[in-house]
């Protein structure tokens, strides 16, 4: 695997990736399905190098657009990572996934689940709000071995044609992680489909949520060393597209950001996606694990 010309995996913050404790890389990544219309770009030209930058970079990486086959390389093939989530259309193994794997030898797992963006959102395959497909929310709890934290983290996709859809779906995500933290800090992946102006991140990110909700921050802003690299998280396969960004890393704001980088991934000269990866360096507070009643 190769980067653009800055983008080494040091930069990246991969020289983080394999510690027990301190700052964990978390990585948010939109595959690309494998689409017989790509061409050059189909997803077995690109996926020993998605192998290789997500096991020499990530802690953990919640994935979007991962359909079964390519799903099943990257389990066999990530080998030092476990995974968790289910395919949308069946709340079992049809249709998309959006997984979170997580490095197996620094995290065990502690519960984990899946909802849907409806408005009867146990339900698998539902559909609500105009949706164009079943969208999901892939969550899990989180153990660091080596201190006793714990940390929640949801991985999503929300739909590309219905704004409906999308600012609903967020809403409800903001609900669940009412239910969900406990205490613990959050993490929130995932491809939004639209901008940091837009109605699902404003909800998403409302200084004053309801129902005891925790307060999200984006890390690209709130990255103590600003943001690195384009201002951009898409390629379409052909270029950086400048004021690009749907792809996101959302933190609790007791979550510290050290870094932040749209990394320009390559693979000689191909993209390894129609998206960039989207990186965070991350410090989770010191006794982070449930809240004690």
């Amino acid at each position: 695997m190769t980067t653009g010309p800055e983008d080494t995996r040091e930069q990246a913050g991969a020289s983080t990736a394999h510690r027990e404790d301190g700052p964990i890389t978390v990585v948010s990544f939109n595959l690309r399905f494998d689409s017989p219309t790509d061409g050059a770009n189909r997803w077995r030209r690109r996926r020993r190098a998605v192998v290789d930058f997500l096991d020499g970079t990530a802690d953990v990486a919640g994935l979007q657009e991962a359909r079964r086959r390519p799903l099943g390389y990257l389990v066999r093939h990530l080998r030092a990572f476990k995974w968790v989530g289910v395919g949308r259309d069946d709340g079992r193994r049809k249709g998309e996934y959006a997984p979170v794997f997580y490095r197996r030898e620094r995290f065990e797992r502690r519960d984990r689940g899946t909802f849907w963006m409806s408005t009867t959102p146990d339900e698998p395959g539902s559909v609500s709000w105009g949706s164009s497909r079943p969208r999901i929310a892939t969550w899990v709890v989180l153990h660091e071995r080596a201190t006793g934290r714990e940390v929640v983290h949801v991985n999503t996709h929300l739909d590309h044609r219905s704004a409906e859809a999308r600012a609903e779906g967020a809403r409800l995500i903001r609900e669940r992680l009412g239910r969900l933290a406990g205490g613990r800090p959050v993490i929130l992946t995932g491809d939004f489909n639209d901008g940091p102006g837009g109605e699902a991140h404003t909800a998403l990110t409302d200084p004053a949520p309801a129902d005891g909700a925790p307060i999200l921050v984006d890390a690209r802003h709130a990255s103590l060393s600003g943001h690195e690299g384009p201002d951009s998280t898409w390629t379409g396969f052909e270029a950086v597209k400048e004021g690009r960004v749907i792809d996101f890393v959302l933190v609790s704001n007791d979550v510290t950001v050290v870094r932040h980088r749209s990394v320009v991934a390559r693979t000689g000269d191909r993209f390894l996606s129609d998206h960039l990866p989207v990186l965070a360096v991350l410090d989770l507070p010191a006794t982070s694990g449930p809240a004690v009643p």
